[in-house]
């Protein structure tokens, strides 16, 4: 165990508080932190210029809830459903009763489908987009590498929703905190220093690829069995005679609210 990781079971400990309370709040004290700092480092290292391309970077790139479109939280609704009758094994396996199994594993390999496609067409066209947007000014900064790495970044973090969603749904909401708080702070310190050495622009990307790379980690330790669970039912190996899912009926009447919620606060 790292000596960070003794620092906060240590003051988790003290605080009193429950796993997921501590790294909930952890994660937004972090990222107000962060915030304050960056804002500061901006407006000491990057011209103006720059500054208008930093926080035009961060408009554009919300347009990820137009391919989201609140898809995470409905299917952290009914994974919590399911997992009535489900629970994670030793070996980090979902174990329990096989129709729900079932559904569970119907419904995780369509959603990680989906969010794959979802992030490669975030990347294409948003990206697409970006390139002739900005090219339509003057350039007065290399922007061009910073933005594709910004975009990339964002779309892969789109792919490692569902799991993120599964793991929410299972219970272990602890888990995901955990994930976004060390996320926040490889990112944003990734993101300090990349302002610090005059590389201001890559920053955008920073707080995106520390997600990834927390959520990559926690998978790969944790949780390796989630990647074959996501792809097993396209193989034909699952299947049940009641686990069939249709998601007109099973995720879209919940997701079509939180869509028109997330767009409208856009």
């Amino acid at each position: 165990m790292t000596r960070g990781h003794r620092w906060l079971r240590q003051a988790r400990r003290l605080s009193g508080l429950e796993p997921a309370v501590f790294y909930g709040m952890g994660t937004r004290f972090w990222s107000l932190l962060s915030g304050v700092l960056v804002i500061y480092l901006i407006g000491r290292y990057l011209s103006l210029p720059a500054q208008g391309y930093y926080y035009t970077f961060r408009s554009v790139l919300a347009l990820q809830v137009f391919f989201e479109l609140g898809l995470t939280t409905a299917l952290s609704a009914f994974f919590s459903h399911e997992f009535v009758s489900l629970a994670w094994e030793p070996s980090g396996i979902i174990g329990g009763d096989a129709r729900a199994l079932a559904r569970c594993q119907a419904i995780f390999a369509q959603s990680v489908r989906w969010y794959g496609w979802m992030a490669l067409a975030f990347l294409l066209l948003v990206a697409g987009f970006g390139l002739w947007f900005f090219s339509s000014a003057q350039a007065v900064t290399a922007w061009r590498a910073p933005w594709l790495g910004a975009v990339a970044t964002t779309a892969g973090f789109l792919y490692f929703t569902p799991f993120l969603a599964l793991i929410m749904g299972s219970g272990a909401v602890a888990s995901v905190y955990k994930i976004w708080f060390w996320g926040g702070v490889i990112g944003w310190s990734l993101a300090w220093l990349l302002l610090w050495t005059g590389h201001g622009l890559y920053a955008v990307a920073a707080p995106n690829l520390g997600n990834c790379a927390a959520a990559g980690w926690y998978l790969q330790r944790y949780k390796p069995a989630l990647w074959r669970f996501a792809y097993r039912v396209r193989a034909g190996i699952t299947h049940h005679a009641e686990s069939h899912v249709a998601w007109a009926q099973d995720i879209w009447p919940m997701q079509w609210r939180l869509a028109i919620s997330w767009i409208s606060g856009y």
